[in-house]
């Protein structure tokens, strides 16, 4: 068809041309563009965890950041889908009871990646990967009384410059919320080193300590 027939056509006529003839790339540019409107609008709008916990030797029910919601809420924050991500990926010990060496490696590489906030582990001992200033000192993020109150159950580890040993994590032996989520029988929680937001993970932690 030429410029010339195209013009005088009328409006309807035009438009019938066009999707008679350029249908298919029209549909294709209408679907190409709905997917790049999104994919630009996921990205904008995309929160950051507040708040990412790692689970190590974690078993039964599987970990969700939905089960920290009352506990953000409670510190003042707001809990949205991915507020909090939980890892309980790393196992240290394999199914036949052998150390699993692969665990070992993926939690070092987490703690390099500066990825942590909490840490739950199923020992009252501190993990060999947790040692040399992987946990911070508790008592820059727990009150005195809080502290007080768990005396019997820390956990201590040694200051890599000092050799000063501090507490690092607290012994849950018959926390209603650990046991109510099945995630542990019993466990020790501590806070990372690289926390990102200690305030946060402080009241977390403290309002597991406190049910």
């Amino acid at each position: 068809m030429t410029w010339e027939k195209f013009k005088n056509m009328t409006i309807r006529q035009k438009i019938d041309h066009i999707w008679e003839y350029y249908r298919w790339p029209i549909l294709v540019a209408v679907v190409a563009l709905g997917f790049v409107i999104s994919w630009i609008h996921g990205i904008v709008t995309e929160k950051e965890p507040l708040l990412n916990v790692v689970m190590v030797n974690a078993y039964g029910r599987t970990p969700d950041g939905e089960a920290f919601q009352p506990f953000l809420e409670q510190a003042g924050y707001e809990y949205y889908d991915g507020a909090v991500t939980v890892n309980k990926n790393v196992q240290l010990n394999g199914s036949d009871g052998t150390q699993n060496f692969g665990g070992g490696q993926l939690l070092m590489c987490t703690i390099a990646a500066g990825e942590p906030d909490l840490f739950f582990w199923d020992t009252r001992e501190v993990l060999p990967p947790l040692k040399g200033g992987a946990l911070r000192d508790l008592r820059e993020i727990l009150s005195p009384e809080l502290l007080e109150q768990y005396e019997d159950s820390l956990v201590y580890a040694e200051n890599p410059d000092t050799g000063a040993s501090y507490p690092c994590g607290i012994y849950l032996e018959e926390n209603p919320w650990i046991r109510e989520q099945r995630y542990y029988e019993s466990c020790t929680v501590g806070v990372a080193a690289c926390v990102k937001d200690e305030k946060l993970a402080g009241a977390v932690l403290g309002a597991i300590l406190t049910q």
